[in-house]
């Protein structure tokens, strides 16, 4: 596959493609075994800039500027079969905001979002760090856990990994809300107990995102609940999806 996408086990007989957007610094090795939980479904992780085999590449830091890429780089995937979207954290509304981009420009449209650590749109929760120092923003990756901490006390790999995390804040942090009405595509959304950034209540809330069905779904964990339990998680996608099938 071309270098915005990396499908680590191809299934070109499965009905349905599944787009996973990754969460802030993250990559697209996040969702390379979901093949395994996901037999009728082909996984396709998308790999942002400046991250894995992108290294080399300039991090995006508008949404703007990350939509108009992805509609170009994606726009054939998307017309070759039904297709959902799944993105944590960052990636929910990345996938939310380029859902909404196909809806007004008449494109063809998720038959599900899954909506994972991530408060509603609408309701604009700041985000943290995304401007503060270095050490301010390490302080910040050391609380939400999910990052090791030998990779947070090795220097040169957070010289690496901090202008990424930056930008993909940069990207929440400054991406206005523009929508007056509700997408037309299902929500089901996904959040943690003890997650204090996208709590239950808060993805309780992706209800006002959509005029289709609004699933919620609780775990325990926190803010990373998405490692510990993804196999139930990807159990529920799975019937979403055959849902959707049927």
């Amino acid at each position: 596959m071309d270098k915005w996408v990396s499908i680590a086990t191809p299934n070109p007989a499965a009905p349905t493609r599944l787009f996973c957007f990754p969460y802030a610094g993250g990559g697209a090795s996040a969702y390379r075994e979901w093949h395994h939980w996901l037999p009728r479904v082909e996984v396709a992780a998308v790999q942002l800039p400046g991250r894995e085999n992108r290294l080399g590449e300039r991090p995006i830091a508008a949404m703007d500027d990350l939509l108009a890429l992805l509609v170009g780089a994606l726009d054939p995937l998307l017309r070759e079969r039904p297709f959902a979207f799944f993105g944590h954290s960052m990636g929910a509304r990345i996938a939310y905001a380029l859902t909404r981009h196909l809806e007004e420009q008449g494109g063809p449209l998720p038959a599900w979002l899954f909506a994972s650590g991530s408060p509603a749109p609408w309701l604009r929760i700041p985000e943290v760090a995304w401007a503060e120092p270095d050490d301010r923003l390490l302080s910040w990756l050391a609380d939400l856990g999910g990052t090791p901490p030998e990779v947070l006390g090795n220097p040169d790999l957070m010289r690496l990994a901090l202008p990424v995390i930056r930008a993909d804040l940069t990207i929440g942090a400054t991406w206005g809300y523009p929508y007056t009405t509700p997408s037309s595509v299902p929500v089901h959304a996904f959040a943690a107990t003890d997650d204090d950034y996208a709590t239950p209540e808060r993805a309780r809330a992706w209800e006002r995102e959509t005029a289709g069905p609004c699933r919620v779904s609780i775990f325990p964990g926190g803010h990373f609940f998405l490692h510990e339990h993804a196999g139930q998680i990807l159990r529920l996608i799975d019937d979403d999806l055959l849902s959707v099938a049927r």
